[in-house]
């Protein structure tokens, strides 16, 4: 995705993708109490991470961190399910014999007593053949095999919480690998836990098979040189030199873990660091620093089993600050009866008590398996036993008295979490989540998943499921189905439904013989037909007509479905056809031209993730980095290779390389699918991506659509169509009947049930809302994203002029008035989130993201908006080093305390308007800086307040500048010179007399010729845009410009002379009192006192002023020889005619005006007229509606509306 958060929209709420009929299941009748826990968001990763095998909340925060089988830290918002931060752990290599792969499977969240960062640590074992199938919600995530038993791998994670300023962040530390010496006893990772000690370090506790517990320390340090430097778990690090203490303990630890068989992982760095906080200055010598993790020496604290026990789950926990361990393990003894033993470690002298809990049981030996118990420490004081098909509560208290408090009898053995409030059980028979309750004595189901609803709901007509979707075009969606068909729709079908025969435009005649799961298009290269590529869940391939939906080549090559199709367009043997690739890495190639069926590329253990093509070879690579290379021509494989040979092959020829893992499909189209990789859920199935930004820009209604017909519709009907869909969706009905009705009746939109969502770069949101009202009530985040969209569709419907006041008031509906009308429920929209995305975003969505900052600050209270200033102004550009002034952090502080500033300027101190002041002009002045757009946005609507705290006639002349910039070397992507115009019209219009000074000085005094010319472009841009800014300084205006036409000053004047006509040419068009003779050179400008000012353009000099009118005049005309100029004045209802051609006398006279027959300084000729009404006019009325005409030498037609005068002069 380019676009920043863009909503997702998905044909029906999750989770219950059903197309054909939007009605909302019914769950049957249970024995169990009414069900309370509803599925409210769906959070898919981008990346192929596996399955999440732990899930843990963060305490005192509404967020969540999930680890999952590959090794990937995810953090995310509880209130929405958002990905906040992610980061890899990062795999060990070593000499000794480790595995190529870890499965990780637990993480412990450490409390180190801080509210802006925890640590986490990961722990994997040696992944399995049988651990590469995909594990489900109900499947056992660490069950280890024997040929994992003795090996371990550790990761660890720092987790930096932004606070409101900066991002959420995670980095990984590093990993390190754990490995037992030949003859020792194994290791299995379910006797392996996590602690941290009193300052806040994690501690690694391990159960040996010989029953003793031995702790080690893990943590981490950074080579740099010949320095060593330990790292705290925050990821922060000293600056002790290898001499000092700290830094010989950890050498003389690095020696020690060396001799007992450590595994110390390679350099590498950690992923996500935490951006540095402004005000520091960053280190050169951290760029080349190593970091590493490592394990402490060996601690045996003593025995909690005697030998001979079989351990089935360990578990502890930290108390009292971390002074004191306490911990249950639960084992099966040598008569084969279940034990149960308490201990407590004081981590001050490593001391360790022991108790034995009586737990009889009458559950068979046989039955006791790691799957049948857990442990769980779920506060300080409780321990929950999960034994079986019982559930047992213990008080814990210091000095091993522990008490049993409460038991809970369950009904089978299930996968348990134990919690405060009862256990959680998931079961797998049933696919569902029910909660047995301390304090009731009837369990009762929480969530039942979409599979069994479908399993266990009666279909009368078995209605198929969608499964697939390729959207191709706006109007152009081809759909898979679970019945093996594929169907034809459009966006305006897919969101209002009138009904299933109104839904589809055609259907494809032949079935396949299972579900749709992955549609992709390819294009026959003579005849330009192009065909639908599927496959179906059974491994089969098929190929369709996309004009007519025909089967026209069906085959069953694959054992799993196919994931990806790459049509060759390059010249060789393989030119005109179409690879398809398998989950399973198996691949098919067929000749698009017949549709033959030509080669078939067995299938492999790990999936395949590239090929190569060059000449007749097919190189294809694995994930297991191993490769193979085949020849096209014969068909025949050649040999295997290594991953290094890989790389020293394609280094070697002209290799073309296609990446299996990116996401295919048309890039011609705002719409797309997820991933194929990821369609095994049926939410994604029926979701698509709308690129908001794409989808404003390439529609015809927008004003500056430079889309081809080939990716928009031709007509302004489809395109009002596809954005009124996209609206039905987005809007929110119930909320208001008003809006509902002017949606309705007057814009057009009929409301649909589809669910809407949010994609993010490495991962995507599904929200399950019950109600139209919940959308703005789930995060701040989501009514940001959802708001946004909004008002962005909402702007380009309304560029359709019938449809603009009613678009306009929905607008400022969802802008202003959704708190008042939701509540204390409502969730304002997020004012960081949407600066973010105004500096993510182009013009149209920066508008709508501007909008909502500038109601949400109006809507904050006076106290609110203080102390968020507060928060953000040390972050200040103008307050950084110069190495932090262009950090997104320094941005967004300036973005946030801008518009406070602009909506609510007395609250703020005088400081704080100077800090802000400063930081606009720091960005506006530096012609490289990147955020020069928002320098500019905040100049043009808080000019007024920083006028009086920096030099106001320079922030002018940088905006003057930017606004007429056309050097190549200039131009950027920001495109500032459109925006920058657009402020230098603002200013003019709200503070025209310093402006209007400004400019007169710059022509007359300019810095250079360069920058004079610039300002006369100014001039002209304002002419053609806002002509009435410049109407009450004209005369200033025009003098200002004659004299930049001195003849005297030659160099200045050829720079200026094509520019400085321009704007007289432009001036007389759109000024009726101003006029130019061009064979005489003469200029007559009009002032708003009566006079006439005569100029000479030959000299840049002024002949005489001509007084005659009382009011104000209203425009004048040379006439055709020059000796002639007619004024007229609407307030005086009078036409004045004056002679102003050369004459004798005025070579005595100079200065004064020719001589006009009569005495003293009185017109040639006084002309009163009358026209009734019509001439009561404004003044830019009179721009459009009076001119004069000369019909001939010495007669003249004055037009005033309507009315048409004739004079003799």
């Amino acid at each position: 995705m380019n676009s920043p958060s863009i909503p997702t929209w998905t044909a029906s709420n999750p989770p219950s993708p059903f197309p054909f009929s939007p009605s909302t299941l019914q769950v049957p009748p249970l024995e169990l109490e009414q069900s309370s826990l509803a599925l409210r968001a769906h959070s898919v990763s981008h990346t192929a991470g596996g399955p999440v095998v732990a899930l843990q909340a963060v305490h005192e925060r509404s967020l969540m961190l999930a680890l999952s089988r590959s090794g990937e830290l995810r953090l995310h918002d509880s209130l929405d399910g958002s990905l906040l931060a992610n980061a890899v752990a990062s795999q060990s290599q070593s000499s000794l014999p480790s595995p190529e792969r870890w499965k990780w499977s637990r993480m412990t969240i450490l409390d180190r007593q801080s509210k802006d960062s925890v640590c986490v640590v990961a722990i994997a074992s040696a992944a399995t053949e049988e651990d590469d199938e995909d594990e489900g919600l109900f499947s056992s995530s660490d069950s280890a095999s024997e040929s994992d038993s003795r090996s371990a791998n550790f990761a660890l994670f720092n987790v930096s919480f932004g606070s409101g300023t900066l991002k959420d962040s995670i980095s990984c530390l590093g990993t390190c690998s754990l490995k037992l010496a030949e003859g020792e006893e194994g290791l299995d990772i379910r006797t392996v836990d996590v602690w941290a000690d009193a300052d806040g370090e994690p501690i690694i506790a391990i159960l040996n098979e010989s029953g003793h517990l031995v702790l080690r320390s893990l943590f981490a340090y950074t080579r740099r040189g010949g320095s060593i430097h330990s790292v705290a778990s925050n990821g922060t690090k000293s600056s002790s030199p290898a001499t000092s203490t700290s830094a010989s303990a950890t050498a003389a630890a690095i020696a020690a873990s060396a001799s007992s068989g450590l595994i110390l992982p390679n350099p590498f760095r950690g992923n996500g660091a935490k951006s540095p906080e402004p005000g520091s200055s960053p280190s050169t010598n951290e760029v080349d620093e190593v970091r590493q993790v490592m394990l402490g020496k060996t601690r045996d604290v003593g025995s909690v089993l005697p030998e001979g026990c079989k351990v089935l789950r360990m578990g502890s926990r930290a108390v009292d600050a971390g002074r004191r361990v306490v911990g249950a393990v639960v084992h099966v003894k040598e008569d084969e009866s279940l034990g149960v033993v308490g201990f407590e470690c004081n981590s001050h002298d490593d001391s360790l008590r022991t108790h034995s809990l009586d737990v009889q049981s009458e559950t068979p030996t046989s039955a006791w398996t790691s799957d049948a118990v857990a442990v769980d420490f779920v506060n300080d004081e409780t321990l929950a036993l999960t034994l079986g098909k019982e559930a047992r509560y213990f008080k814990v208290e210091p000095h091993l008295r522990w008490s049993l408090s409460q038991t809970i009898p369950l009904d089978d053995v299930h996968t348990s979490v134990a919690t405060e409030s009862g256990i959680l059980i998931l079961r797998a028979s049933t696919k569902d989540i029910v909660i047995h309750p301390r304090e009731v004595a009837k369990p009762s189901r929480l969530w039942v998943s979409q599979a069994h609803r479908e399993e266990t709901l009666p279909s009368p007509e078995d209605a198929p499921r969608l499964t697939a979707a390729l959207p191709l075009e706006l109007g152009l969606i081809i759909l898979g189905y679970s019945d093996g068909l594929l169907r034809q729709t459009s966006l305006p079908r897919m969101a209002i439904p009138a009904a299933d025969s109104d839904t589809f435009v055609k259907m494809s005649d032949v079935p396949m013989n299972g579900a749709v799961q992955s549609i992709f298009v390819v294009q026959h290269d003579r005849t330009k037909e192009r065909f639908v590529v599927g496959g179906a869940d059974d491994g089969g391939l098929g190929v369709w007509s996309l004009d007519t939906l025909e089967l026209r080549a069906r085959w069953t090559p694959f054992m799993a479905p196919l994931v990806h199709v790459i049509q060759i367009t390059q010249p060789g043997p393989l030119r005109g056809c179409a690879i398809c690739v398998s989950k399973d890495g198996a691949a098919v190639v067929f000749a698009i031209d017949g549709l033959s069926f030509l080669y078939m590329v067995p299938t492999s253990s790990t999936p395949l993730t590239k090929l190569y093509l060059s000449g007749d070879n097919l190189l294809v690579l694995y994930a297991s980095s191993m490769g193979r290379l085949w020849d096209m021509r014969t068909g025949e494989f050649w040999r295997a290779l290594s991953s290094d040979k890989v790389r020293e092959l394609v280094a070697q020829g002209e290799w073309t390389e296609f990446d299996v893992s990116e996401k295919v499909g048309p890039h011609t189209t705002s719409l797309s699918a997820f991933p194929t990789s990821n369609s095994s859920s049926p939410d994604l199935a029926c979701t698509l991506v709308l690129d908001l930004e794409r989808f404003i820009k390439s529609s015809p209604l927008h004003p500056r659509s430079g889309a081809s017909t080939a990716t928009v519709p031709t007509s302004t009907h489809d395109s009002l169509e596809h954005v009124r869909s996209v609206l039905a969706v987005l809007l929110t009905s119930g909320i208001s009947p008003d809006i509902d009705d002017i949606c309705l009746q007057r814009l057009g939109i009929q409301l649909s049930s589809g669910g809407v969502g949010l994609a993010g770069e490495s991962a995507s949101v599904l929200l399950n809302l019950p109600c139209s009202r919940e959308a703005w009530c789930i995060s701040p985040r989501v009514s940001a994203a959802r708001a946004l969209a909004v008002i962005a569709c909402l702007r380009a419907l309304g560029t359709n002029e019938r449809l603009t006041d009613d678009c306009q008031t929905v607008i400022t509906f969802y802008a202003t008035s959704l708190g008042s009308t939701l509540g204390i429920c409502f969730q304002p929209p997020d004012l960081v989130y949407l600066a973010r995305t105004w500096f993510e975003s182009s013009h149209d969505i920066r508008h709508a993201a501007r909008i909502l900052v500038d109601a949400g600050v109006v809507r904050m209270s006076d106290e609110e908006s203080v102390m968020l200033c507060d928060r953000w102004q040390h972050h200040l550009p103008w307050l950084q080093p110069d190495a932090y002034k262009e950090s997104e952090l320094a941005a967004l502080a300036l973005f946030i305390c801008g518009s406070i500033a602009v909506e609510k300027y007395s609250l703020l101190s005088a400081g704080a308007l100077t800090d802000v002041a400063k930081s606009v002009t720091s960005y506006l002045y530096d012609e490289h800086s990147k955020h020069r757009l928002l320098a500019i946005d905040l100049a043009a609507r808080g000019f007024h307040i920083w006028q009086h705290y920096v030099d106001a006639m320079d922030m002018l002349r940088a905006l003057c500048s930017l606004a007429t910039s056309h050097r190549k070397d200039t131009i950027s992507a920001q495109n500032a010179g459109p925006m920058a115009r657009s402020a230098v019209l603002q200013i003019a219009s709200a503070n025209t007399p310093l402006f209007m000074t400004t400019l007169t000085m710059d022509i007359l005094s300019p810095k250079s010729a360069e920058h004079r010319k610039s300002v006369l472009q100014i001039v002209a841009f304002l002419i053609r845009k806002r002509p009435m800014v410049l109407y009450a300084n004209l005369p200033k205006l025009m003098e200002a410009v004659v004299k930049s036409l001195d003849p005297n000053a030659s160099s200045s004047r050829d720079v200026v002379f094509d520019t400085a006509t321009e704007i007289l040419g432009h001036v007389v068009k759109t000024f009726p009192t101003v006029d130019f003779h061009g064979a005489t050179q003469r200029l007559a400008v009009g002032t708003s006192e009566g006079a006439f000012i005569m100029y000479d353009l030959k000299t840049s000099t002024q002949l005489y002023v001509l007084e005659g009118h009382k009011k104000r005049p209203t425009a004048c005309s040379f006439s055709p020889d020059g000796r002639r100029l007619v004024t007229v004045s609407l307030e005086e209802g009078v036409v004045l005619v004056w002679k102003v051609g050369s004459s004798f006398t005025s070579l005595f006279n100079p200065g004064a005006p020719p001589r006009q027959g009569h005495s003293g300084s009185a017109p040639y000729k006084t002309l009163p007229f009358n026209v009734g009404n019509e001439a009561d006019m404004s003044i830019s009325g009179t721009l459009e509606w009076v001119r004069f005409e000369w019909v001939a030498e010495r007669n003249v037609r004055l037009k005033i509306k309507e009315s048409v005068l004739t004079f003799s002069t």
